[in-house]
């Protein structure tokens, strides 16, 4: 038996009771997905956004009647079940609206199918695209303009993003054919959450929801609009300064800069921005002779949750046939986006990143406000491209060479960070590093790492503040100065014996008062035999 689009049925369900739904149809490319061989859909109204396959046939199936003299007694014994009571109501909600508005009925389109229309018009010139509408028009077809779908869309957004179902439960459908995989109460709902609370009875796999033909809208690329948007206030920068940078749990910045004021701050979501920031000469008294060139502006990423430093920029992409990137414009120059912190597959769950930041000293010394703008080459309609806060740092520069001095000259160690290597002998060091393979100087490791194997702290300060990433080359321990220890003893062998370090192969751990013992390389002899010169 056939049922025609939007006749409301009584669905019997697993848990025995019978649950109100209206028909919907689709195509049999999109109910293969969902392992179905019905081209009849069902749409519970307690349970909207989400499809069943149906058999018409079975049993499990019924006409639901509006009108009371239409209905048996099996039928007002339904529409007085109290655990479908809630269902029923919106069932006689969505009737009252359809014959309220009687036109709306009829529509040969859906919304979303109304906004791809809509979309597609808008990149066609605007003679076209006017005639088209009008055309549209004429068949009773009403376009939404771009100005009514963002206050649609600003609405949407001040509603609850995760609404429950108030209680109700997911029936399972008995379609009359095998029974397709079956979830239990750990699924999580159509609106992201668990139902494990509601317990929910078994069910089968609803149609996801950009499945579904009616609903699906392709993503369209579009040429972004900057809008201006307001730097954070006050209230926010101090919170930011005390939470982020200023938290001595957090490694936000490299050690190569020191954190000194937190300038300003703007908040990047829904596309393109524009925004107007301070520089040091608006909130710091410029000295006479000019700022120090240590003193250095620079702007740093920040996530739109917790205010993470290590998701960095947005990376280029292919979207289609092009690529769409974020560009910053610093002062109406374009500057460029400095590279993501790169872990290798696997590592990223105990990478040390520092945030990537961008120095943007000398374009913004000369005045007391400068503006940033944040730009992507193109914008994709219901997807937001990077979201996030870029903020205005000031800090002062650090050269290497002092970073490792103040390593070097640090001999304490808190508790917990000092290991115990009195009871390690026979251990062999090799005497070069393993990142240049150039003799030791400065023999340091991380307090975590379980070998003895050391690296050049030079070297090590240098690859990590290249890469943004503070861990150990060789075992990915944490390797931020605070936790780097260095082997004063193989340091102070080393410098007694610099001169002899090229014939040395290994340098083995001895216990504490006795000297470090040494393996040197084999000489290799050769025997060559005389050679008589020709004339």
């Amino acid at each position: 038996m056939e049922f025609p689009l939007g006749t409301s049925l009584w669905v019997k369900c697993d848990d025995g009771e019978w649950w109100p739904a209206a028909v919907r149809r689709v195509g049999c490319e999109v109910l293969h997905l969902i392992d179905s061989e019905c081209d009849t859909c069902i749409e519970f109204y307690h349970d909207p956004g989400n499809l069943y396959p149906l058999n018409p046939n079975n049993n499990s199936v019924r006409l639901l009647h509006i009108a009371e003299e239409e209905r048996d007694e099996d039928e007002q014994r339904f529409f007085a079940a109290k655990a479908t009571s809630e269902a029923v109501r919106r069932l006689f909600q969505g009737v009252k609206s359809v014959s309220a508005t009687p036109a709306e009925v009829s529509r040969p389109y859906s919304n979303r199918e109304l906004c791809c229309m809509s979309d597609l018009i808008s990149q066609v010139s605007p003679d076209a695209a006017s005639k088209i509408r009008n055309t549209l028009l004429e068949d009773g077809v009403k376009l939404p303009d771009q100005a009514e779908r963002k206050t649609k869309k600003r609405k949407k957004e001040c509603q609850p993003k995760n609404p429950r179902l108030n209680g109700l439960r997911r029936p399972r459908v008995d379609t009359g054919s095998p029974a397709p995989e079956e979830h239990s109460g750990d699924m999580l709902s159509s609106t992201g959450k668990d139902d494990s609370l509601t317990n929910p009875l078994t069910y089968t796999k609803p149609l996801p929801s950009h499945e579904k033909r009616f609903f699906a809208q392709p993503k369209v690329k579009r040429k972004p609009a900057v809008r201006f948007q307001e730097p954070l206030s006050t209230e926010a920068l101090d919170v930011l300064r005390a939470e982020v940078f200023e938290n001595p749990n957090r490694f936000v910045l490299s050690p190569l800069y020191r954190f000194i004021d937190l300038l300003g701050a703007v908040e990047v979501s829904e596309g393109c921005i524009e925004t107007t920031l301070p520089s040091p000469m608006a909130v710091r008294e410029t000295p006479a002779g000019g700022f120090s060139p240590s003193r250095r502006v620079l702007l740093a990423p920040l996530s739109g949750e917790c205010y993470n430093h290590g998701s960095g920029w947005m990376e280029p992409f292919q979207f289609g046939d092009s690529t769409i990137a974020m560009e910053l414009v610093v002062n109406g120059a374009k500057v460029v986006t400095p590279c993501n912190p790169s872990v290798p597959s696997g590592r990223e769950g105990v990478a040390v990143k520092s945030s990537p930041v961008l120095d943007i000293t000398d374009s913004v010394l000369d005045k007391e406000l400068f503006s940033l703008q944040v730009l992507f080459t193109e914008l994709i309609d219901d997807m937001a491209l990077w979201e996030g806060v870029v903020v205005v740092l000031y800090v002062e520069r650090v050269g290497v060479d002092e970073i490792a001095q103040q390593i070097v000259s640090n001999y304490h160690f808190s508790p917990a960070n000092k290991r115990e290597v009195d009871g390690v002998v026979d251990v062999q060091v090799r005497a070069v590093c393993p990142i240049t393979c150039l003799p030791l100087a400065v023999p340091v490791r991380a307090a975590e790492c379980e070998h003895l194997q050391c690296v050049e702290l030079r070297s090590m300060l240098i690859h990590c503040c290249r890469t943004n990433v503070w861990n150990c080359p060789l075992c990915w321990a944490p390797m931020t100065p605070r936790t780097i220890a260095v082997n004063y003893r193989l340091k102070e062998w080393l410098e007694l014996n610099k001169d002899d370090i090229t014939r040395v192969d290994f340098v083995v751990e001895t216990p504490p008062g006795s000297a470090l013992r040494v393996v040197w390389k084999k000489e290799d002899f050769k025997e060559v035999d005389n050679v008589d010169a020709i004339e």
